[in-house]
């Protein structure tokens, strides 16, 4: 059986921005994908959109958050439930899209490479647009050693751009929702001290993001989560990817 693509989507009254992302996975040229929103406590109308595309579209559904998984990244330990045992995954946002109509062919085509089928993460790029859908700063991760060094070294994957194949399910299979803003640098960090972890990075953008997010719109506290995180993890060495974290990203911010 080859495999396919499911995106988990955690959703809170935001369907005013699902019909782009529902577009763009429609106007795909492969159909092997699969898309499940996982809601919060959203209005009636929000549900209401939910029942109406879930019926309209055969490869879409969704279920309902529970209280033992709050904020974003519950809803994402939910979503690690539903992947079935051919399925690679992503996690996107409601204002996220596909980047062009040939993103799921490529990825099938990936993950059904004799090459990439033992992979556990494959990271992609994802691009940054404002409102105006404007192109703004790509974000990209590289993998220098290993993954753990390379997290050492201050490199950052977006979650929105990690392709993670059924076999990280049994490594490690949820997000600690300690942290509401940085959870997936905890995420990444602590599978990355499992021996024999294989990933890889594509030079290839998969998804477009929309500016604004719950990560830009409290900066601080991401910060501050991000601080602790490598201090975790890294003890009195935390300044060092802390430190070089910030110098990538005002290099890139310059660079535009």
């Amino acid at each position: 059986m080859n495999n396919s693509i499911l995106i988990i989507v955690p959703t809170l009254n935001s369907y005013k921005l699902l019909p782009k992302l529902i577009k763009s996975l429609e106007n795909q040229t492969s159909k092997s994908w699969r898309l499940v929103f996982v809601d919060g406590k959203s209005s009636k109308k929000h549900r209401d959109y939910l029942d109406k595309v879930s019926k309209e579209y055969g490869n879409i559904n969704y279920v309902f958050q529970d209280e033992r998984n709050p904020y974003i990244y519950g809803a994402m330990n939910i979503g690690f439930n539903l992947v079935n045992p051919n399925e690679w995954f992503l996690f996107w946002g409601s204002d996220d899209w596909a980047y062009s109509k040939y993103i799921i062919e490529d990825l099938v085509k990936i993950i059904n490479n004799p090459n990439y089928k033992q992979k556990d993460l494959i990271f992609n790029e994802a691009l940054y647009v404002n409102t105006n859908n404007k192109k703004g700063r790509k974000a990209s991760f590289k993998i220098i050693n290993n993954l753990r060094f390379s997290l050492f070294l201050g490199f950052s994957p977006p979650h929105q751009g990690c392709l993670f194949s059924p076999n990280t399910l049994k490594k490690k299979n949820y997000y600690n929702t300690n942290y509401y803003l940085a959870s997936d640098l905890d995420y990444f960090l602590s599978i990355s001290k499992y021996k024999g972890l294989k990933a890889i990075n594509l030079n290839k953008v998969i998804v477009k993001m929309r500016k604004g997010g719950a990560s830009g719109l409290f900066l601080k506290n991401r910060v501050h989560e991000v601080f602790s995180i490598y201090k975790k993890e890294f003890g009195i060495a935390f300044i060092i990817p802390f430190l070089l974290r910030y110098c990538f990203r005002i290099f890139q911010f310059l660079r535009k």
